[in-house]
C-alpha cells in the first residue's frame, strides 16, 4: 500500500483514500514495522502466499484505521509495549490462518481496548488471554457468548416495555443468525476456557424480573403499602410512588429493579434498613405475571420471544462466564450491535 506523510499538529496524517491522523506518537510506518517483526513469516506456496499478503494487508489497514480515531478508544503508544507486540502478532497471525473479518474485527476491538492499559494487570492479562482464546471459537460460539452477555450480565436502560422490547431487538436479533441450542457448542465454550455450564439455572422470567421488575410488575394499592408496613408509611417509599407503567389504576416505585431502588432509597433516607427495602420491593415483583409477560413480550416481538424459548430450553440458562468470555463477548457486541458501555464495569 502507498501512502504519503506530513506532520500534522505533533502527529503523522496518512492519505489511505482520505486523511487520517495517529495522535500518540508512533506513526504508522512504526506500527506497520513492529507488526511484521512480531509475526513469524511462514514460507506459503503460491495461492496461499497471495491469501495471506492480502489478509496481513487487510488486517495492518483496519488496525491503521482503529488507531486513527480520536474518539480515545486506542493508543498508538502501546506499540512500543513488548506484551502489546506479542499479543498483536498473535492476533495478526490467527487472522491470517483463519480469514474471517468477523474474527478480524472482534481481534482489532480488543487489540484497541487492550491499548488502553498501561500496567499489567487483570483487565490487560485477560485481554490478552482473550486475543488467544477467540481464533478458537466459531461465531456460533462468539454469538453465544455475546447473547448470554447482554441478557445475562447487562442491564439496558428503558421507560416502559415497549422501548426494553426495542432494545432487546437492537442487541440481540444481529446475534440470532449465529446462535445455536447444541450442547456440544456449550461444551466447547467451557473446553476453551471462556465459561461453564453450572448445575442451577435462570430461566428468562427470573432474569427478567430481577433486571426489569419495575417495568414488568402490574404494581399494587395505597392498601398493599400501608399493610406490608403496619407500624407506619415509611416517607422515602412515598416519595418514590408513581402511577404504575402497566396498570393507571396502581402504584409503583419509580426505579427499574431492586438495585436501582435501594439505590434512590439511600439517596433519600440512608438509615432505612435493607430488609424494609426488600419487603417494599416485593410489592413489585409480587405483582408480576410470569406467563403473561412472556406471551406479551413474544406478542409484541416474535424473534425475542424465539430467543427467550431457545434460552430456556437449552444450556443457555445453565451458562456461566468468566472474565475472558466476557471480554469476547463485549468486543463482539459492540462489532455486531454497536453495543456502548465500558468493559470495566465487569471486568476490575
Amino acid at each position: 500500500m502507498t501512502s504519503q506523510k506530513q506532520n500534522a499538529g505533533g502527529g503523522t496524517a496518512i492519505q489511505a483514500g482520505r486523511d487520517v491522523t495517529i495522535q500518540s506518537g508512533v506513526s504508522p510506518a512504526d506500527m506497520i514495522r513492529f507488526m511484521e517483526m512480531v509475526t513469524a513469516l511462514h514460507t506459503f506456496a503460491l495461492d496461499a502466499e497471495r491469501k495471506a499478503n492480502e489478509r496481513y494487508e487487510s488486517f495492518r489497514n483496519e488496525i491503521l484505521k482503529k488507531f486513527s480515531s480520536e474518539n480515545g478508544e486506542a493508543d498508538s503508544s502501546a506499540f512500543r509495549d513488548p506484551d502489546f507486540q506479542m499479543m498483536l502478532g498473535d492476533a495478526q497471525t490467527e487472522y491470517v490462518r483463519s480469514g474471517d473479518e468477523s474474527l478480524r474485527d472482534t481481534l482489532i476491538d480488543i487489540i484497541a481496548r487492550r491499548s488502553l492499559e498501561k500496567e499489567r494487570s487483570r483487565r490487560s492479562l485477560t485481554l490478552n488471554e482473550a486475543v488467544k482464546k477467540a481464533p478458537s471459537l466459531t461465531r456460533n460460539e462468539i454469538a453465544g457468548l455475546s447473547f448470554v452477555y447482554l441478557f445475562r450480565y447487562v442491564t439496558f436502560p428503558a421507560g416502559n416495555l415497549a422501548h426494553l422490547i426495542g432494545t432487546f431487538e437492537k442487541n440481540f436479533l444481529p446475534l440470532k443468525p449465529d446462535i445455536t441450542t447444541s450442547d456440544s457448542s456449550f461444551d466447547y465454550i467451557a473446553a476453551q476456557g471462556c465459561g461453564s455450564v453450572e448445575m442451577g439455572e435462570l430461566p428468562a422470567h427470573h432474569i427478567l424480573s430481577e433486571s426489569y421488575g419495575g417495568l414488568l410488575g402490574m404494581g399494587f394499592t395505597e392498601d398493599a403499602l400501608t399493610a406490608r408496613f403496619p407500624e407506619g408509611r415509611i416517607a422515602a417509599f412515598d416519595e418514590l410512588r408513581i402511577i404504575c407503567v402497566n396498570d393507571q389504576s396502581k402504584i409503583q416505585f419509580n426505579a427499574r429493579n431492586l438495585k436501582a431502588f435501594e439505590n434512590a432509597v439511600m439517596k433519600i433516607d440512608p438509615t432505612i434498613e435493607k430488609g424494609k427495602i426488600n419487603s417494599a420491593w416485593a410489592l413489585m415483583t409480587e405483582s408480576i405475571q410470569i406467563f403473561d409477560m412472556m406471551k406479551r413480550i413474544a406478542h409484541q416481538s416474535p424473534e425475542v420471544g424465539e430467543l427467550f424459548e431457545m434460552w430456556d430450553k437449552s444450556n443457555f440458562k445453565h451458562m456461566r462466564l468468566n472474565a475472558v468470555g466476557i471480554a469476547i463477548a463485549h468486543a463482539n457486541a459492540r462489532r455486531v450491535a454497536n453495543f456502548d458501555a465500558p468493559l470495566d464495569i465487569w471486568i476490575s
